[in-house]
C-alpha cells in the first residue's frame, strides 16, 4: 500500500484499511510522519512565510530549518506518548507498541490536512494543537478499542 493510499485510508478513520498496513516496518511510520511534516510546513512557510525570524539574529533559512525540526521534535514526541496510552486500549488486538505507534501516526492524517489548510487561509485559533492531538487520540481510540 502506498502513501497516498495509506493517507485516504487514515483521513477517511478507515478502521480495516488502517489495520492492514498495521504490520509494516515501524521505519515506514517515521518516514510517513517526516513526509507529512515536512510537506505541510515547507508548503506554508513558501506561502505565507512567518515574519518572527526578523526578530531574531538568525537567518529567514536557519530560522525555518530549527523552526522545522522542532515540529518534528513535538510530533515525535507526542505521538510516543500517545502510543504508550494507547497499549490501554489494547484489549483485543493484541498489538506491540510499534504497531501501536504506527497506527497512531496514521491519526495525524486528518488533522495535519484541516491544520495546514486554516494556516493557509490565514486562520489561527488559540488551542489549535490541543484540537489537533485529541483528534489524533480519538482516532487511536477507535481503531483500537474493541467493537
Amino acid at each position: 500500500m502506498g502513501f497516498i493510499d495509506q493517507f485516504i485510508a487514515s483521513a477517511s478513520f478507515d478502521k480495516k484499511k488502517v489495520l492492514e498496513f498495521k504490520d509494516q516496518s515501524s521505519w515506514r511510520a517515521v518516514f510517513y510522519v517526516i513526509i507529512l511534516v515536512l510537506a505541510t510546513e515547507l508548503l506554508v512557510t513558501f506561502i505565507n512565510p512567518p515574519t518572527l525570524y526578523q526578530e531574531f539574529i538568525l537567518s529567514p533559512v536557519l530560522f525555518h530549518y530549527i523552526r522545522i525540526f522542532l515540529v518534528m521534535v513535538e510530533h515525535f514526541a507526542i505521538l510516543s506518548l500517545l502510543a504508550l496510552a494507547g497499549r490501554s486500549y489494547n484489549k483485543k488486538l493484541n498489538l506491540n507498541y510499534g504497531q501501536i505507534w504506527f497506527i497512531t501516526a496514521c491519526g495525524i492524517s486528518a488533522p495535519i490536512f484541516v491544520k495546514t489548510l486554516l494556516r493557509l487561509m490565514g486562520f489561527t485559533f488559540p488551542g489549535l494543537g490541543f484540537v489537533y492531538w485529541a483528534v489524533v487520540a480519538v482516532f487511536s481510540i477507535i481503531i483500537l478499542r474493541d467493537d
